[in-house]
């Protein structure tokens, strides 16, 4: 990996001109992405994604994405988006940083999942996106994912899942019969994943892939 990394570690990706095979290879990269979170499973959409610089990367433009497509649907509100408190401190930044309000739901102390519940009380006509986890940082645990796939669908909001740690290791996990909820596009709430291939892909710092259910979300970014 060093001797390859070596070869290339001058250039900027973006100049594709360059290395027109940049663009081969990210497309590969994506699509290995969304065949391990089972977008095949999508009927209501085209799923797409981007490789980006990393898991607060990938946070960062699924956020941009929901504002975006919010405005472009024509909400004039101060719009929010709704997170476990164990949810990664990247949507703090990136609510802060466009201009987003950040409402933070309790968890239930013995099991450390999001209060699906309170999650629902926080949810408002000015919401864009509900988050959870898969898994989260401090404890290791899988938020109620089912629960908040039919939230979202319920009031008509997006759903993040931040699987930026465990987007490459839980599906091998389903794979070899471990007990491991469905957290994945399977569920028809979930409109987005980040996944970070520089983790249990096993590639360089950094890397992510950020995922969406169509790319009509991603696209409303550009």
């Amino acid at each position: 990996l060093n001797e390859a990394f070596g070869y290339f570690a001058h250039v900027n990706a973006l100049q594709r001109d360059i290395c027109p095979s940049q663009t081969r290879f990210e497309g590969e990269i994506i699509a290995m992405t969304l065949d391990l979170l089972n977008a095949d499973a999508v009927t209501d959409g085209e799923p797409v994604g981007i490789v980006t610089s990393g898991g607060s990367g990938s946070i960062a433009h699924a956020i941009l994405a929901y504002r975006e497509k919010a405005r472009a649907d024509g909400r004039t509100g101060r719009l929010n988006v709704v997170k476990p408190e164990t949810a990664h401190p990247a949507f703090d930044k990136a609510c802060h940083l466009f201009d987003l309000e950040l409402r933070i739901a309790p968890i239930d102390p013995e099991t450390t999942l999001v209060d699906v519940d309170a999650m629902a009380s926080m949810i408002d006509d000015d919401t864009v996106a509900i988050i959870g986890s898969a898994c989260n940082y401090g404890y290791g645990t899988i938020d109620p994912i089912e629960q908040l796939s039919a939230l979202a669908l319920d009031r008509g909001v997006g759903l993040h899942v931040d699987g930026c740690l465990g987007g490459w290791i839980l599906p091998f996990g389903q794979e070899l019969g471990w007990d491991i909820p469905v957290f994945d596009f399977r569920l028809p709430g979930v409109t987005s994943i980040s996944a970070d291939t520089h983790k249990y892909g096993y590639s360089f710092k950094g890397t992510s892939v950020c995922t969406f259910r169509d790319k009509s979300l991603r696209n409303s970014q550009y």
